[in-house]
C-alpha cells in the first residue's frame, strides 16, 4: 500500500516505487480509478501500522490528537509525584482519558473571614453573667497556595493503573479525595478481583509512588471501592479556629461536641462525647495525643459555662495537663500525684450515686430529663431530696480527662480499673464521661475489662501492628504519619475513620487560660468530700490486709507471689514484705 501511494503522489514512479509498486499503481488505476487507489492504498496501510506496531485504529487517532492539541507545561510532566491538597482550589472534574475516566477530585475550601458576631460560638447573651473566650484567641489557619493541574492528578492515576496491570490486577481509578495530609485513590476493582489482592500491594505501591507509607483501606464501608492512602508530600496543618468556625460544629446538636478535625475529603468531624459515652485515646510520643487533649478541652471552654460543665483533670506527667490551673471549670486542682488519683476517681462514683438518687427523687431518668425539670419547675431548686439530705439543683457534665493511664496503672491497677470500669458502665445517664489517654496501649494497660466499657477509641501512630490491635482490634495504627494523623473508630462504624486532628499551640492555651481566669466567677462546686491522704490510707490497709491473708494462707511471701495475686507493683510488693517483717509476720 505504501510503494501504491509513492508511485501516485510522485511524478516519476519507477524512482519512488520501483517496478513493482508502479505495475500496481497501473492495474489499479484501470480497475478502481485514482481516487478509488488513493483511499484503498490509505486504508492498507493503516491496517499495515495497527498490525505490525499492535496498535489500534483508537489509539493512533488518539495520538495524533494529544500532538496536535497545545503541550502541558515542562513543569507539570518531568515525573509523577504523590499529590498534595491545595485549600483555594474548588472541586473539580479530571479530563477523561483512557483507562482513567470520570475521576472526582475533592478538595477542601477555605474559610472566609468571619464578623465579630460570629466569633462566638454561643449568643453571649444567652448564657448568664460569665463571658466566653472569642475565637480570636486562636490563629487564623493560613493556606498555603500549590499549583496543582489535571495532568498531574491523571498522571498518578496512570502510575496507579499501569502498576495494577503489572500485578495481574483488573481495576480503575474512579475518585481522588485530597485532605490535609494524604490522598485517598479510590479504585473499583474488575469482575472476579479479590479485595486481598490490593492489601498485599501496600509496599509495592509505595515502592511504586515514592511515598513512605501507604494504607490500603479494602474495602471503603458503603462505597463499594478499594481506597489506595498515599502520604502528601507536605502535611496542611488544620487549625482549631478553622473547624469550630466550620458549619459542622457551629451547627450541631452535640451536648459535648468534640472537634476532631478533618477527614480525607476535607470535611469537618465532630463528635458527641455524651453519647460516646467515654474516649480510649492511644498514641506514641509525637503523634498528637497530647494537642489533641488540648483541642478539647479548649474547644469546651469557648462553648460551655462552668454551670454547664466541670473538669478532673488526672496528669501524672505533671507537664501537659498543669497549664489550666485555675481555671473555673476545674472541680478540683489539676491531679499530678498518681498516688491520690484512685482517690478522685472514687469521688467520682460516689457523686454519680449521688446524681442517680437525685434523678430517682424527681423521676427521671438521665441529666438532659432532670436538668429540663428544674427549669419547667423552679421551686424545686434548693429543696433536699428524700435521701441523704441532697440538695436539688442543675446539674453540670463532668468530664474526666486522664493524661497517662501507665502511670495510674502501675501505682494501682486494681482500684483504677475498677473505678473506670465502674464508671464507664453508669456515669453516663449522671454526666459523667471520661477521655482516657497513654502512650502505651498494651495489654496490661488496657485491660479487656476496659476495652469492653470503652468501645469508642481513637489512635494516633503507634509502634507496632500488636499495640494497633490493642486499641483498635485490627491493623493500621502503625501506619499513620504522626502529627495529628488518627484513626477514630465509632460505635457506629464498621471501620476506624482517618482523619486530621486539629492543631492549638501552647500560646494559643495561654490566652484562653488567661482570658477564662479573668473572666471567673465565684463557684461552691468544687470538691469537698474528699480526704485524699485518709483515702490513701484505708486503699493501702486494704491492700496490706489481702497481702496478710494471702501469706498465711499459702504460707509463701515474695514479692513476685504478691504482684501476681494483688496485680501491684514491684515497689508496693516489697513494701508490704517490709511491712509485714517490721510485724513478725514474715522472718527476715
Amino acid at each position: 500500500s505504501g510503494l501504491m501511494l509513492m508511485s501516485l503522489l510522485s511524478s516519476e514512479p519507477y524512482l519512488t516505487s520501483g517496478i513493482l509498486g508502479s505495475a500496481l499503481n497501473k492495474l489499479c488505476k484501470r480497475t478502481i480509478g485514482t481516487p478509488g487507489l488513493l483511499l484503498s492504498g490509505l486504508v492498507f496501510l493503516i491496517l499495515g501500522i495497527t498490525l505490525s506496531a499492535e496498535l489500534t485504529v483508537r489509539h493512533i487517532f488518539h495520538t495524533i490528537y494529544t500532538k496536535l492539541r497545545k503541550k502541558e507545561p515542562i513543569s507539570v510532566r518531568k515525573k509523577p509525584r504523590a499529590i498534595t491538597p491545595s485549600t483555594n482550589v474548588k472541586t473539580q472534574k479530571l479530563v477523561s482519558t483512557e483507562p482513567v475516566s470520570d475521576t472526582t477530585v475533592v478538595l477542601s475550601e477555605s474559610s472566609e473571614d468571619k464578623t465579630d458576631s460570629e466569633l462566638y460560638l454561643r449568643n453571649p447573651n444567652t448564657i448568664g453573667p460569665y463571658v466566653l473566650p472569642k475565637l480570636s484567641l486562636l490563629n487564623k489557619n493560613i493556606p498555603e497556595n500549590e499549583q496543582l493541574t489535571k495532568s498531574m492528578l491523571q498522571e498518578t492515576a496512570r502510575i496507579l493503573e499501569r502498576s495494577f496491570k503489572d500485578f495481574n490486577i483488573d481495576a480503575k481509578v474512579l475518585r481522588v479525595n485530597r485532605g490535609p495530609a494524604v490522598t485517598r485513590y479510590e479504585v473499583e476493582p474488575g469482575p472476579g478481583v479479590k479485595v486481598s489482592k490490593f492489601v498485599n500491594l501496600s509496599d509495592d505501591l509505595a515502592l511504586v509512588l515514592r511515598a513512605t507509607r501507604v494504607r490500603v483501606v479494602a474495602p471503603v464501608p458503603g462505597a463499594g471501592v478499594v481506597g489506595i492512602e498515599v502520604p502528601n508530600e507536605k502535611v496542611m496543618q488544620v487549625g482549631l479556629r478553622e473547624v469550630l468556625e466550620s458549619q459542622e460544629f457551629r451547627n450541631t446538636k452535640a451536648r459535648l461536641p468534640l472537634p476532631l478535625g478533618k477527614d480525607i475529603s476535607g470535611t469537618p468531624i465532630v463528635a458527641d462525647l455524651a453519647t460516646m459515652p467515654h474516649l480510649l485515646v492511644a498514641g506514641t510520643t509525637g503523634s498528637g495525643k497530647s494537642v489533641f487533649i488540648n483541642s478539647v478541652i479548649a474547644s469546651m471552654l469557648f462553648r460551655m459555662t462552668p454551670d454547664e460543665l466541670r473538669f478532673l483533670m488526672i496528669d501524672p506527667k505533671r507537664v501537659e495537663l498543669s497549664l489550666y490551673d485555675g481555671i473555673p471549670h476545674l472541680i478540683a486542682p489539676v491531679v499530678t500525684d498518681s498516688t491520690k488519683a484512685p482517690a478522685y476517681l472514687k469521688w467520682a462514683l460516689r457523686e454519680v450515686d449521688k446524681r442517680y438518687k437525685k434523678l430517682a427523687d424527681v423521676g427521671v431518668r438521665n441529666i438532659e430529663s432532670y436538668n429540663k425539670y428544674m427549669d419547667e419547675h423552679p421551686e424545686v431548686i434548693g429543696k433536699p431530696a428524700e435521701e441523704d439530705n441532697l440538695i436539688h439543683g442543675k446539674m453540670s457534665y463532668i468530664m474526666i480527662i486522664i493524661d497517662e493511664l501507665a502511670d495510674l496503672m502501675m501505682v494501682s491497677s486494681t482500684d483504677v480499673e475498677a473505678s473506670i470500669t465502674r464508671l464507664a458502665q453508669i456515669a453516663r445517664a449522671a454526666g459523667v464521661h471520661m477521655l482516657v489517654a497513654t502512650q502505651r496501649p498494651s495489654v496490661d494497660v488496657v485491660t479487656g475489662i476496659i476495652k469492653a466499657n470503652l468501645p469508642c477509641r481513637l489512635s494516633f501512630r503507634l509502634a507496632s501492628k500488636v499495640d494497633s490491635r490493642t486499641i483498635l482490634d485490627m491493623n493500621g495504627a502503625e501506619n499513620l504519619l504522626g502529627k495529628g494523623d488518627m484513626l477514630f473508630m465509632d460505635i457506629n462504624t464498621a471501620k476506624p475513620i482517618r482523619i486530621q486532628g486539629c492543631y492549638v499551640s501552647e500560646g494559643e492555651i495561654e490566652r484562653i487560660v488567661e482570658f477564662t481566669q479573668q473572666n471567673a466567677l465565684p463557684s461552691d462546686n468544687d470538691i469537698s468530700d474528699i480526704d485524699e491522704e485518709e483515702s490513701q490510707d484505708d486503699s493501702d490497709d486494704d491492700i496490706y490486709e489481702q497481702a496478710v491473708k494471702l501469706v498465711i494462707k499459702h504460707q509463701t511471701a515474695s514479692t513476685s507471689f504478691l504482684q501476681r495475686k494483688l496485680n501491684i507493683s514491684y515497689d508496693r510488693a516489697v513494701q508490704l514484705l517490709e511491712d509485714m517483717e517490721a510485724e513478725g509476720i514474715v522472718g527476715p
